[in-house]
């Protein structure tokens, strides 16, 4: 259920305006200029503005924030 509430929320906020976002990664920047975002199971794809993609594995999106374009992972214990 978690899945499909960020997607509508991503699609939703992004629908009509551009947004870039910055990866935050256990509170460090790891990727910049995301325009999409694809939840896995426990991985999480995204893509910059030039198409070049990143998995981050055994993670989860614990913040998106349109004001400060962040989308903030954290990782997973597992």
């Amino acid at each position: 259920m978690g899945l499909l509430i960020y997607r509508k929320m991503f699609s939703l906020i992004c629908e009509n305006i551009m947004c870039e976002f910055n990866v935050i990664l256990d509170g460090q920047k790891v990727f910049s200029d995301v325009i999409y975002v694809k939840v896995e199971s426990n991985n999480v794809t995204v893509k910059n503005i030039i198409g070049e993609a990143r998995e981050y594995k055994n993670v989860k999106i614990t913040e998106v924030d349109v004001t400060t374009t962040r989308l903030v992972l954290e990782t997973i214990k597992v």
